[in-house]
């Protein structure tokens, strides 16, 4: 009967969020059974904790894949925001989008329209509202246009962009419909422990297609490694050692190149326990390089025997919970910052992780006020435009009288969006003049 509950498809519904989230008194119903919301969140939260803290490899054994794993995760996602909303504090739209990305809906403009009766747009000069006269492709754009506009940032281009739209809408349009992979949220939330850049740049829409910026020019890429898995300890560490094993950790900018690439493939960061606040990862210390010898090291087929009971596992070592907590440190991290993406080298010896579409000759660039650093590939062809009106997205730290000016130029510079990356030692601000080039000033680039 459990097995049933859980693989209920209501439980991927979106609008199943708002419902739960402005319920007085929320109550699952199975049938002629029901429960209350309070019993999931319960048993959701001690699954997580002990997921954080038994041995990952009993746990992946038991539970990868299994429905108990995922519906976790989808009432840990919901509980959090009744939280929010019971206590009165913000639900920003942006968050929201990227939090339940992954719920399904039959009509891809609800993916956006289902969250904005709990989003708080009280303050917004320019807020998102629901015209179902508009196609999901136009309702997906205007979105992230009016994020851009209000937030202030380039935080919305993090993450996966588009799937459906490829070839419909500029690559910075995000394409909600799209499902990302199952650690995208958990990474995205990582993103306010970087500060790439801190000087605010104008972004200006040359509508509909063409985003201006401006940039700062890091390298190139010249090598890519093969893409993580997802998930799965065995099957991630497997990849990750092959990067280590062929000669990539050798390579590397800052610090000792092993260093570098310990912190390079956990993003610098550590698992610290579940919870959905900022405080779930921090970055990390000297202590992830134990982690990542004693993931490194773990071999559960041979330190582990164990037999099947009816569906269920016994094993004849238990391994001692700190060693556990100090591995599940660094593997979360991992899964979290590497699963389903690559390991990257470029032309001057930095190295990072970035989306798996990365490739070599992608240019890595940090763009005026983002937090982490992105991969833009060169566009095959130059971008006219023909009298595009000019709208101000971002006045930065610039001034401009650009509002309601007409363009007619012909953009060389242009590029489309392929994803964010971390790249070691340029994460906090540490770009030198040495590093680019000749100069420091960031370019304007064109994003199509």
């Amino acid at each position: 009967m459990l097995i049933a509950i859980l693989t209920n498809f209501q439980w991927e519904r979106t609008w199943v969020v708002q419902e739960t989230v402005v319920a007085k008194k929320a109550t699952i119903h199975y049938d002629i059974l029901s429960a209350p919301w309070t019993m999931f969140s319960r048993a959701a939260t001690n699954y997580m904790l002990e997921r954080a803290t038994g041995d990952v490899n009993n746990y992946e054994m038991r539970f990868s894949r299994h429905p108990l794993d995922a519906v976790a995760r989808f009432v840990m996602e919901i509980e959090s925001t009744m939280k929010e909303w019971r206590d009165g504090q913000s639900c920003e739209l942006l968050s929201l989008l990227q939090k339940f990305r992954n719920r399904k809906s039959s009509d891809s403009r609800d993916k956006v329209f289902a969250f904005l009766g709990i989003a708080n747009q009280l303050h917004l000069r320019n807020p998102v509202l629901p015209d179902y006269n508009l196609a999901g492709a136009e309702v997906f754009r205007r979105t992230t246009i009016q994020i851009l506009s209000n937030t202030g940032s380039l935080s919305i281009l993090a993450g996966p962009t588009q799937r459906e739209l490829d070839g419909m809408m500029p690559s910075w349009v995000i394409d909600w419909s799209f499902s990302p992979g199952s650690n995208d949220y958990e990474r995205l939330k990582q993103l306010s422990l970087y500060n790439a850049d801190s000087h605010p740049s104008t972004i200006i829409l040359h509508e509909p297609m063409i985003l201006e910026t401006k940039a700062l020019f890091v390298d190139v890429i010249t090598s890519v490694a093969p893409v993580a898995p997802e998930d799965g300890m065995a099957r991630l560490r497997n990849i990750i050692l092959q990067w280590y094993e062929t000669g990539w950790h050798r390579r590397g900018r800052y610090g000792t190149t092993s260093n570098a690439f310990w912190r390079v493939v956990c993003g610098d960061v550590l698992y610290m326990g579940h919870s959905d606040a900022p405080s779930t990862y921090q970055r990390a210390t000297e202590a992830g390089r134990d982690g990542f010898n004693v993931w490194r090291e773990d071999n559960a087929n041979k330190r582990n025997r164990n037999t099947s009971i009816y569906g269920d596992y016994t094993f004849e070592y238990a391994e001692p919970e700190e060693k556990s907590k100090i591995k599940n440190s660094f593997h979360y991290a991992v899964q979290t910052a590497s699963g389903a993406r690559r390991y990257f080298t470029t032309r001057n010896n930095y190295v990072g992780v970035g989306p798996l579409r990365a490739q070599a000759g992608d240019y890595v660039f940090v763009l005026s006020g983002s937090r982490v650093p992105f991969i833009l590939r060169p566009s095959t062809r130059s971008h006219k435009c023909n009298s595009c009106v000019l709208q101000v997205l971002v006045f930065g730290d610039i001034a401009t009288n650009t509002f309601g000016q007409r363009c007619e130029a012909q953009h060389e510079d242009c590029f489309q969006l392929i994803g964010d990356a971390y790249v070691h030692g340029i994460m906090d601000g540490q770009v030198r003049k040495s590093d680019v080039g000749n100069s420091m000033a960031p370019q304007t680039i064109f994003i199509v």
